[in-house]
């Protein structure tokens, strides 16, 4: 996998561990959200900012 858009398709479970810091905020942005492969499950275990909750809502 070459990016995180290329990860977010292929991969049937995404879960999500890392700090909200400057560079992750909204890491899973509309873009990725986009890439997300049909039917796999987004885990968040870390802040609510680190995706676009808006976007993920619209899925």
């Amino acid at each position: 996998m070459e990016t995180l858009n290329d990860l977010m398709a292929a991969s049937d479970v995404i879960s999500l561990h890392c700090a909200l810091t400057d560079e992750t905020v909204q890491i899973i942005n509309a873009e990725c959200l986009q890439n997300i492969k049909p039917g796999a499950y987004l885990v968040n275990t870390g802040s609510s900012q680190l995706l676009d909750d808006l976007q993920l809502y619209f899925l």
